[in-house]
């Protein structure tokens, strides 16, 4: 009766020392895996950044060259008359 007793409670702490293993096993995957999605939506972070940066500038010199391509039409209208004029005048 008490070897039974004595296996019964050896089987159970061999099981609960199963589980606590399992369970610690589990705890690091899990921790490691939420170390990797943290570095991710860090490095994700940080990459939207920098194509905002990257976008605000596109803008800006898309804006630039909308402004200088205004002028050099103008420009070049304003040549355009001139040179009909003056191959009138020839």
């Amino acid at each position: 009766m008490m070897l039974e007793q004595l296996k019964q409670e050896e089987d159970l702490a061999r099981n609960m020392l199963d589980a606590k293993i399992n369970a610690e096993q589990e705890m690091e995957m899990l921790s490691e895996e939420a170390a990797t999605v943290e570095n991710k939506r860090a490095h994700n972070r940080e990459e939207l950044l920098r194509l905002q940066i990257k976008y605000s500038q596109l803008q800006s010199q898309k804006e630039k060259q909308k402004t200088e391509l205004n002028k050099l039409t103008s420009s070049n209208e304003s040549l355009g008359v001139q040179n009909t004029d003056l191959a009138k005048k020839n």
